[in-house]
């Protein structure tokens, strides 16, 4: 039987603050925070959680501190969650930083990489669980594919410190349905004292075997309006109560509490993971503080365009009063060719002995040479930028930042990012596929493998087909791999073994006329490449459109490069060269 989850979504957001967490004898004990008074850390930790507090509706639940050890007290994050959530709307770096690491660990799709006996990837058992796999992946639900379900939950991570998966199982225990929980409205409670028995699919000499282990779990909790609604820890076998979290044996399958997994970055001693840019909130709020004091300065405009001077004389109020809407009560074409007359009286107390006062003095002086040219802090905002970067070790050009870079160094910078920081995300991520959600399904041929990033140096990939060209290693499959890569078409691969054969050889075999399957290829390439034209790997590609297939460009692709092209282009002629053998065979 397949239980349909129960989303909740639509609830309030906001955890308060709370002090860090330390294990004592196998539980978590909160502890007060204690930091020098005069630390300026402490005091930008302390000043943001003052300043983000929004209400928690888990504020009543909380076990305080130095109570009794119960299971069921829910541990309070260490961290205001709401504020986390809000950072990067109000910061100018983090949102990128933050996408930059989903789009290049979960964004870039995935693939099922054979791991079952040597040329069995073909076979009817392979093929069935490769479908029922794929099957899963794409829909795990009735909203999203897995892929956009992970991304969520990466951002979730990335944002507040930890992403939370919500899993239903059938009956037999395997995974049916895999969801997105918003982690920010989720709590856990202290692991219970009981050790429980559960079986766990563990890898051993190539093989799945089923192990018995016990474990501690703990419940997670989510707040319905005033109504907690109990979750049970991923892997927990027994029946949980959905709303007091307590076991409860009679309830029925479909009655009992669902899972929930949790993917976190491990903080020690905090029983929630905390964002990798915890270390950096002074940059983060430094950086926001400098923005804003830019923003008042040119929205106050403290520094007029013009002063006028008067010396030995006196200005009327009326007179000043016309000046200030001359200057700023008409714009545009009106304000072409206007006159000012500025009338100053004598200042009687400048008056000699005779009683003449001196003939008043006015100069207009522009003030634009001392107004403010550029925003204050830049050099501060720069280096914020790059503090805050560095909690992801990613290069600026991963955030937008990319007029410094040329293809080499750009290159780099994406090689060492993808070894040291996107690459062992893929493979937790990997794993938590591959040991969580799938084990139900015993796969035996296939395992679950993210994609990674690709940047690739066409003129590195003309070589190496010249030289796989040359020593008799290039294959049709390769030939249609290209094809589709390159003109965005969907050619299948060939499944007879001659697919995998080098050219030399099937043109042998084609003049024989021991292809199978031939004519099929000639079909799928006939509106690709026209009906006529030979050529081979080493052929040169049509000189213009009409050689290119009687006319018929194939997609356009703005990424490509025209040696790109060509070098696609020598796989079709070679595959044309292959049909016409077959055909003329």
């Amino acid at each position: 039987m397949t239980r349909a989850l129960t989303r909740r979504t639509d609830l309030p957001s906001a955890p308060a603050t709370s002090a860090p967490f330390e294990r004592s004898q196998g539980s978590y004990q909160m502890k007060k925070l204690r930091a020098l008074p005069d630390s300026p850390q402490m005091k930008s930790l302390k000043e943001f959680q003052e300043q983000k507090q929004l209400p928690d509706p888990f504020k009543n639940y909380y076990a305080a501190s130095g109570s009794s050890i119960d299971e069921l007290n829910l541990m309070q994050p260490p961290m205001n969650l709401a504020a986390l959530m809000r950072m990067p709307r109000e910061n100018n770096i983090l949102r990128q930083c933050i996408e930059a690491m989903v789009t290049n660990v979960v964004s870039h799709g995935y693939r099922l990489e054979y791991i079952g006996p040597d040329g069995k990837d073909n076979s009817p058992e392979a093929l069935k669980e490769k479908e029922a796999l794929e099957s899963f992946i794409d829909h795990p639900n009735d909203e999203m594919s897995l892929i956009a379900v992970m991304e969520r939950v990466k951002t979730d991570k990335e944002t507040i410190g930890f992403g939370t998966y919500e899993i239903g199982r059938d009956g037999t225990g395997k995974v049916v349905t895999i969801s997105h929980a918003p982690a920010h409205t989720f709590r856990r409670t202290q692991k219970g004292s009981e050790m429980v028995p559960c079986d766990v699919w563990l890898p051993r000499e190539g093989k799945l075997v089923k192990t018995r282990i016990k474990k501690r779990f703990c419940r997670w909790v989510q707040m319905i309006g005033e109504r907690k609604v109990y979750f049970k820890e991923a892997g927990d076998p027994r029946k949980i109560d959905p709303k007091t979290g307590k076991e409860n044996k009679d309830l029925t399958f479909a009655d009992s509490a669902t899972e929930i997994m949790v993917d976190d970055i491990y903080s020690a001693g905090e029983a929630y993971g905390l964002p990798r840019f915890i270390g950096q909130l002074v940059s983060i709020i430094g950086s926001r503080e400098a923005e804003l004091t830019n923003l008042d300065f040119f929205r106050e405009n403290a520094t007029p365009a013009v002063a006028l001077l008067v010396a030995g004389g006196l200005i009327p109020q009326t007179t000043l009063d016309q000046l200030e809407q001359l200057f700023t009560g008409v714009r545009g074409r009106k304000s072409m060719n206007r006159w000012v007359v500025v009338e100053a009286e004598g200042d009687h107390r400048a008056a000699n002995i005779e009683g003449v006062m001196p003939v008043p003095k006015m100069e207009l002086k522009p003030l634009n040479n001392d107004r403010q040219k550029d925003g204050l802090f830049k050099e501060y905002g720069e280096t914020c930028q790059e503090n805050i970067r560095s909690a992801w070790r990613i290069a600026g050009l991963f955030t937008g930042h990319a007029k410094d870079y040329t293809f080499a160094s750009a290159k780099s910078a994406f090689e060492i990012a993808d070894s040291q920081v996107f690459g062992p995300e893929r493979r937790k991520t990997n794993d938590t596929v591959n040991y969580q959600f799938l084990m139900g399904y015993e796969p035996k041929f296939w395992s679950f493998r993210l994609q990674p990033a690709k940047i690739t140096d066409p003129e590195e990939v003309i070589r190496a087909l010249k030289y796989f060209d040359g020593i008799g290693a290039m294959t049709p499959n390769t030939a249609i791999a290209m094809v589709n890569e390159y003109f965005d078409t969907q050619v299948p691969q060939i499944t007879d073994a001659w697919g995998s054969y080098p050219f030399e050889l099937v043109k042998v075999m084609a003049q024989q006329g021991r292809l199978k399957g031939v004519e099929d290829l000639a079909e799928k390439l006939d509106p690709l490449v026209g009906a006529s034209g030979s050529g081979g790997p080493g052929g040169t590609p049509p000189a213009d459109d009409k050689a290119k297939g009687k006319g018929k460009t194939p997609p356009a692709n703005d990424t490509k490069t025209k040696e790109d092209e060509d070098a696609a282009w020598q796989m079709v002629e070679a595959l044309k060269a292959i049909r016409t053998l077959a055909r003329a065979a």
